[in-house]
């Protein structure tokens, strides 16, 4: 992957299989960031009262810290 990539799994989200948990691929590759937050669920990362959901700001800051990188 030459790119850049994070992806997001809640470990609780009842409908990922898995395989949507690719430890080995993100261990191996330096652009492949994997989160798996212990809670989230299938409905996302939802932050109710707040400006932003918790994604939003992870996603921020993760091109935030590429653009800082490069």
């Amino acid at each position: 992957m030459p790119l850049p990539a994070l992806l997001i799994n809640a470990l609780d989200d009842s409908f990922l299989a898995p395989t949507a948990y690719p430890y080995a691929i993100a261990a191996e590759n330096p652009n492949f960031h994997l989160m798996t937050p212990r809670h989230g669920g299938h409905v996302g990362f939802a932050t109710f009262r707040a400006e932003f959901y918790w994604t939003e700001l992870i996603v921020k800051d993760f091109f935030m810290n590429i653009e800082t990188q490069s």
